[in-house]
C-alpha cells in the first residue's frame, strides 16, 4: 500500500483487528485505532500490548481513541466523532461479536449491525468503508456463491445472519451517501502459517482444545485416580504412551475452508491499495476435510482411536461421543460445510503480487498448535 493514507480501525485489539493495524503499520499508513476498555485495562494499555506482541516499538503504533460502538454517539460526542472522521482516507471496520451461541444472539445482533450503523452515522465523512464480513454471510445453502449481495436461504446461527444483515444494511448506507465500499468476506481465519503466532483460539482451534482437555482429563484418571471412569470408556495408554480414546465423529461430508491470518492481511492490504469497491472473498482453494484434521490432531497431541464415519455411528453414540458433541456440536457446520466461494475479483487484483493461499498441512497446523500450547490457549496473552 503506498505511504500516507489515515486508517481508522475498529476491533483493534481482536485477532484480525489487530493483525491488520499491525499489517497498515508495516505498510506505512497512519492509523487511528477505536478501542474501549476491557480485561481491567485501558485502550492505550491494550494497543500497547498488541504492538509488543508484534515488536512494534514505542512511538510506532497507531493513534488510540476511545469508542464504544455500543453508544449512539460512540461514547465520544457527536461533533469530536465528526472532527476524526474527516481526517480518514479510509475505515476498516473490524469489531465484531463472533459467538455462535443461541443465548447471545441479542448481543451479537446489536455489536454487528446496530454497531456497525452507530459507526457509520458518527464518523460521516467521505471516507473510503471497508468492512470485515465473513464468507458465511451468504447463509446456510450448498453449491457456491459469487462475490455479490444475494438473498439466503436460512443461517446455521444468529453470527451469520447478523453479518447477512450488515452487509445488506452497510451497502445501503454508502450507496445513499454515494461513499466507496469494499466488502471483505473471509472463510476461517487461522494463526500465521509461518510463525503459528495468533491473538484468538476459536474456530479451528476450539474442538482441538476439547480433545486435548479429554486427553489431559482422563490421562489424569488413569495416571493418579485409579482409572475407573476413564475405562469405563474405553480409554487407556498404550504401549507407545498415546492416548487412546475410542471416538467416532459421525459427519455428513463436506470439507472446511481454511486460511491463515497472513494471507487475509496480505490480501486486503492489496485490495485497499487497489481502490476497487465491491464483494471479496477470501479463501482458499484447497480446502481440508474432517478426516485430515483428525489425522492431524491425534498426530500432534498422540491420541490414536480417533475416527470418521459418514452418516450416523451403527447402534448409536457412545457416551464419550455424546460428551464430545455437547461441546462441539455449533462447530459441525464449518467442519463439514458443504458451500463453496467463488474469488475470481480477489484473484484478479492479487495476480502478479506473490500473495497465493498456503494450505493448511502438518506442518502449518503443528507451529499453530504450538503456539497455541504455549501461550495457554490465550490465556498467557494479555491484550
Amino acid at each position: 500500500m503506498t505511504a500516507g493514507p489515515v486508517v481508522i480501525v475498529t476491533g483493534a485489539t481482536g485477532f484480525i483487528g489487530g493483525f491488520l493495524t499491525a499489517g497498515l503499520l508495516g505498510a506505512g499508513c497512519s492509523v487511528i485505532a477505536l478501542a474501549r476498555s476491557g480485561n481491567g485495562r485501558d485502550p492505550g494499555s491494550r494497543i500497547r500490548n498488541l504492538m509488543e506482541f508484534f515488536g512494534i516499538g514505542p512511538g510506532k503504533g497507531p493513534e488510540v481513541v476511545e469508542a464504544s460502538l455500543d453508544d449512539p454517539d460512540l461514547g465520544m460526542g457527536r461533533s469530536e466523532a465528526r472532527r476524526l472522521g474527516s481526517r480518514a482516507d479510509h475505515i476498516l471496520h473490524c469489531a465484531a461479536d463472533t459467538s455462535f451461541a443461541a443465548r447471545r444472539s441479542e448481543q451479537v445482533r446489536r455489536t454487528n449491525v446496530d454497531g456497525l450503523l452507530n459507526l457509520f452515522r458518527t464518523l460521516g465523512g467521505d471516507s473510503h468503508f471497508h468492512h470485515m464480513s465473513t464468507a458465511y454471510a451468504v447463509g446456510s445453502g450448498e453449491g457456491t456463491y459469487t462475490e455479490e449481495l444475494a438473498d439466503a436461504e436460512g443461517f446455521h446461527n444468529e453470527y451469520e445472519r447478523s453479518k447477512h444483515l450488515a452487509e445488506r444494511m452497510i451497502t445501503g448506507l454508502c450507496g445513499d451517501a454515494g461513499r466507496k465500499l469494499t466488502i471483505y468476506r473471509p472463510s476461517i481465519v487461522y494463526g500465521d502459517s509461518t510463525t503459528g503466532r495468533s491473538l484468538r483460539f476459536n474456530a479451528l482451534y476450539y474442538p482441538v482444545r476439547i480433545m486435548v482437555f479429554l486427553r489431559d482429563t482422563f490421562r489424569r484418571d488413569l495416571e493418579t485416580s485409579g482409572g475407573s471412569r476413564a475405562r469405563r470408556l474405553g480409554i487407556g495408554i498404550d504401549e507407545s504412551g498415546k492416548t487412546v480414546i475410542p471416538l467416532t465423529i459421525p459427519h455428513r461430508g463436506g470439507w472446511m475452508n481454511l486460511i491463515p491470518v497472513d494471507y487475509l492481511v496480505a490480501s486486503v492490504l492489496r485490495i485497499m491499495e487497489s481502490g476497487e469497491t465491491g464483494v471479496f472473498h477470501i479463501v482458499n482453494r484447497r480446502e481440508n476435510t474432517l478426516d485430515e484434521l483428525v489425522e492431524m490432531t491425534g498426530s500432534k497431541f498422540g491420541i490414536r482411536g480417533l475416527r470418521t464415519v459418514l452418516g450416523r455411528r451403527a447402534g448409536g453414540p457412545s457416551p464419550l461421543e455424546v460428551l464430545l458433541d455437547g461441546y462441539i456440536k455449533l462447530y459441525y457446520p464449518y467442519m463439514t460445510d458443504r458451500r463453496r466461494f467463488d474469488d475470481r475479483r480477489t484473484r484478479s487484483v492479487l495476480r502478479g503480487t506473490g500473495v497465493e493461499c498456503p494450505g493448511l498441512d502438518s506442518e502449518s497446523f503443528g507451529r499453530c498448535m504450538d503456539f497455541a500450547v504455549e501461550c495457554g490457549w490465550g490465556s498467557g496473552l494479555r491484550i
